[in-house]
């Protein structure tokens, strides 16, 4: 039988190997061994340096592979606990395979099938492939993706990041130099490639006052209010012209679950009359379309509506869907350049790059429809902002 002192002894020894394993980790994140990308210890060179035995310094090491602190190749370990350099030991074997990784949410969207067909023509055009998958914006998902890339080989990658609140956590120390699509996770440094959604969102606000409405609302998707830099732009437009968007008349749809036909029309019904609303992309104003249809609301007349993204179904749409337009070839394009100067060079700069939206006016937002701004091209317009 044994006694307590026993049992506090053995529970004592088996809490030393994770306290040493724990003291490692925060070594290597304070950059005690190196940088990311640089030659980590061998089994045997671990257990001198820490004093233990082999037979402890193989599971530490078996341990920090699977959180992502240092990477096998072969017969070494090199660290991998951050953006790997291109002139690293790592990151020259990485730069071998022409390889680049795509992460979008999902795939089978307009404007992410778009932007991986562009991406896969431009990266074929520099002698890059290209590999994509989706995560259903399932962060566990992305996270998995995200490593598989690290796995196969890639030497950088693409992300059309998700909007859960870890989402910045997946990329504040991922290895592979990567390029943000369309939006960039808050606090986490990196180039990105973006559409001017503050802009296009603002041009919205603004034809709608001049179109005489007094009342507005607002379709976004459920993320941080802070993350929604087309909900701010709106609002912030609003504001400046001397009208407030409530809280009331703003809808979020959880991408997860999307809401019932019961939830848009009570939504609808809600608004003051006449009112117009501004939707975070086309597919939800097509949606917010069908609910006026059933509930018999005149549009524009009774409640306008816009969108963003410019869809082949926003001319589609009865009456046609005014929305912003951005040159989506032309993100792409710069992303895969962006990237591959990254993965060639090693240099990377936190700096954003923005393609100024145009506003296009159709019928759902004005009785006498016409394109108010001239539909830019798009590669004029593409500035960076932040170093």
């Amino acid at each position: 039988m044994k006694k307590r002192g026993d049992v506090t002894a053995v529970a004592e020894t088996n809490a030393q190997p994770c306290r040493a394993l724990e003291s490692l980790r925060a070594d290597i994140l304070a950059g005690v061994f190196g940088a990311p990308g640089e030659r980590f210890m061998t089994t045997r060179e671990l257990a001198e340096v820490r004093r233990v035995s082999p037979v402890t310094a193989q599971p530490m090491l078996c341990a920090l592979r699977e959180k992502r602190l240092v990477a096998l190749r072969g017969k070494r370990y090199y660290l991998s606990h951050g953006l790997v350099g291109a002139d690293t030991p790592l990151g020259r074997q990485s730069t071998r395979g022409h390889l680049i990784g795509l992460h979008v949410t999902t795939i089978d969207t307009p404007v992410f099938s778009a932007l991986t067909h562009a991406a896969q023509k431009s990266a074929d055009a520099l002698g890059y492939r290209l590999l994509t998958a989706e995560s259903g914006y399932d962060s566990a998902r992305e996270r998995e993706i995200l490593e598989a890339f690290e796995d196969v080989g890639a030497a950088g990658i693409l992300t059309c990041p998700g909007l859960t609140e870890d989402c910045p956590a997946l990329y504040e120390r991922y290895r592979l130099p990567h390029v943000f699509l369309g939006r960039k996770p808050p606090g986490v440094t990196g180039e990105a490639v973006l559409a001017h959604n503050a802009h296009g969102a603002a041009r919205v606000a603004e034809h709608f006052i001049r179109e005489g409405y007094r009342a507005f609302g607002y379709v976004g998707l459920a993320m941080d209010g802070g993350q929604d830099t087309r909900l701010s732009g709106y609002a912030d437009a609003l504001n400046r012209a001397g009208y407030a968007l409530g809280e009331s008349n703003i809808l979020r749809i959880d991408v997860h679950a999307p809401e019932p036909d019961a939830a848009w029309d009570a939504f609808v019904q809600r608004l003051p009359r006449p009112a117009a609303v501004f939707c975070f992309h086309d597919l939800l104003a097509v949606n917010l379309l069908r609910s006026c249809r059933r509930l018999n609301v005149s549009v524009p007349r009774t409640l306008a509506v816009a969108g963003f993204d410019n869809l082949p179904a926003a001319q589609l749409t009865e009456p046609p869907l005014t929305t912003v337009s951005y040159d989506v070839t032309a993100m792409a394009e710069t992303a895969v350049r962006l990237l591959i100067a990254q993965i060639e060079s090693g240099g990377v700069r936190d700096a954003a790059y923005h393609l100024e939206p145009a506003l296009i006016v159709r019928g759902s937002t004005s009785a006498a429809p016409a394109v108010c701004f001239r539909e830019l091209h798009a590669r004029d317009m593409l500035y960076r902002l932040g170093e």
